[in-house]
């Protein structure tokens, strides 16, 4: 998927999630928002040109608040460069000198979108934040954005795994594939009328507000948005593969 489609989707995810809890912990949801939101295009710092080196996420205006798209347009390109290399490319030439078996590859879709692609994004990057919000008395606010970070490169991945060229999201440890049927850049229909059910879904307040299924207000928006996934992958034809 394209950039502008990633940080939207996800977003608007999060959003149908952590509405039960903005009026109460507006400054913990807001740090979450913007890890999703970092974390929904880190992933793609595996190519050189997308969204987050530019910081030009303003044309995204159509699909966010220009807000939101103002806030993180400055942080977009620090936290990209540093994470490509200060992190990816060190972290994969360390893991080719260690592993005799497995090749770690440099290339689009590679290890930036698995598994193990996030644990170490997210374990270098809340690293090279803790003495920030440690200097700051901060240390929850760090957990929060780092949780959203988390959430925003798996939502990544999951997006990916809808299109045609899929994810391997264990590789290089297994070759099984997920893939969809989406056409990056030419099918725009089925990702745009997904975010706006999401939209729709967040405006109207159904799952976190109104629709109280659970005890606990978290699982409603949480069950809602991966109902929503879950039809939005079968809508997509995803499937297994191994090739």
């Amino acid at each position: 998927m394209l950039g502008h489609q990633h940080f939207t989707l996800s977003t608007a995810t999060a959003l149908l999630v952590l509405i039960p809890f903005l009026p109460e912990y507006r400054i913990r949801v807001g740090f979450v928002l913007v890890g999703v939101a970092i974390g929904s295009l880190i992933p793609d710092i595996d190519s050189k040109g997308t969204a987050i080196f530019s910081g030009n996420i303003n044309q995204l205006d159509g699909y966010i608040s220009r807000a939101f798209a103002h806030l993180l347009s400055p942080f977009m390109p620090a936290f990209g460069y540093f994470t490509r290399y200060f992190i990816y490319k060190p972290a994969v030439k360390l893991l080719n000198v260690t592993s005799d078996e497995y090749r770690f590859e440099e290339k689009h879709r590679g290890f930036t979108h698995s598994l193990m692609g996030v644990v170490v994004f997210v374990l270098c990057t809340g690293l090279a934040l803790y003495p920030v919000f440690l200097y700051f008395g901060s240390m929850s606010l760090l957990i929060y954005l780092m949780a959203g970070y988390t959430a925003g490169a798996v939502l990544h991945m999951v997006q990916d795994s809808m299109t045609r060229s899929g994810i391997k999201w264990n590789q290089p440890f297994s070759s099984v594939k997920l893939k969809g049927q989406l056409r990056t850049g030419k099918d725009t229909f089925r990702p745009q009328t997904f975010l706006a059910t999401l939209i729709s879904l967040i405006l109207l307040g159904i799952a976190p507000i109104r629709l109280t299924v659970f005890s606990y207000k978290g699982w409603n928006g949480l069950v809602l948005a991966g109902l929503c996934w879950l039809i939005f992958a079968l809508i997509s034809g995803v499937s297994i593969s191994t090739d």
